[in-house]
């Protein structure tokens, strides 16, 4: 689904798939920042830093919660990371655009996306909370 949508928004802007950056980080957790640290994404990011991903490239995502779910500011830090290096990040969920114009003409799409991540890491938190809170009860049993 997500290589489909991909093909597709490579054809309708007239760009090439890179297919050889397809990342994914199955059991990272966006939570504790491993998928940074241990997977693809960092891979991804330090590929910007050694300044191999161009200035207009377009990283596709299924949802932004699916970039970080760790705290705002972590958040905040990885998207600004991104788009300050000239790369637009595409939600395929929305076909949602983020990118260093449209947040700099529209502050309060940066707002937006802070929510969205704000969201995910609640989320995240709750669920966490729920699994201990279900671990402890089987152990006291």
């Amino acid at each position: 689904r997500r290589i489909n949508y991909a093909r597709k928004l490579a054809e309708e802007r007239g760009l090439v798939l890179d297919e050889s950056l397809t990342m994914r980080d199955l059991g990272l957790s966006g939570y504790h920042g491993d998928n940074v640290t241990k997977g693809a994404l960092g891979g991804f990011l330090k590929l910007i830093e050694d300044g191999k991903v161009p200035v207009g490239s377009i990283l596709l995502i299924e949802s932004l919660d699916r970039l970080s779910r760790q705290g705002v500011t972590d958040c905040n830090s990885l998207v600004t990371q991104i788009i300050s290096a000239g790369i637009t990040v595409v939600t395929a969920m929305d076909n949602k655009e983020y990118n260093k114009e449209l947040i700099d003409k529209n502050p309060l799409e940066l707002f937006a996306m802070l929510m969205i991540f704000m969201r995910a890491n609640e989320e995240s938190e709750t669920k966490r909370r729920r699994v201990i809170a279900a671990l402890k009860d089987q152990c006291e049993r």
